[in-house]
């Protein structure tokens, strides 16, 4: 009986040391882990921080190109505007033309008289 004790000892003793073994290289992979999950947490946190900045930076470029469409629209505007007023301009000088013609052509026509 004794012998067979001394063999379950034996025996437990084995297997306590077999699971010191698993439980340290448990804690070795645990330690390992914990340093990568540390490492992923600086990264998600700098990747979020870089998100913000870029959404904000988004949301000053989306109103910039909001304003510069608005400068953009009002430019073509006056554009329109000016091009409009040229050709009430050139109808202008087209009429100018034809009176200065028409005078020109009076006072041709005087002079003729006057001779």
């Amino acid at each position: 009986i004794i012998q067979y004790q001394v063999s379950q000892i034996s025996d437990q003793h084995k297997k306590m040391a077999c699971l010191e073994e698993k439980l340290e290289y448990n804690e070795i992979e645990r330690k390992k882990l914990k340093e990568v999950c540390s490492n992923l947490e600086e990264e998600v946190s700098s990747l979020k921080s870089n998100l913000q900045m870029f959404s904000e930076e988004n949301k000053t470029l989306k109103y910039q190109n909001g304003t510069l469409e608005s400068d953009l629209n009002d430019a073509n505007n006056t554009v329109r505007d000016q091009q409009a007023d040229l050709a009430r301009y050139s109808e202008k000088v087209t009429e100018l033309n034809g009176t200065i013609t028409c005078f020109e052509s009076q006072l041709f026509d005087l002079r003729l008289l006057n001779k």
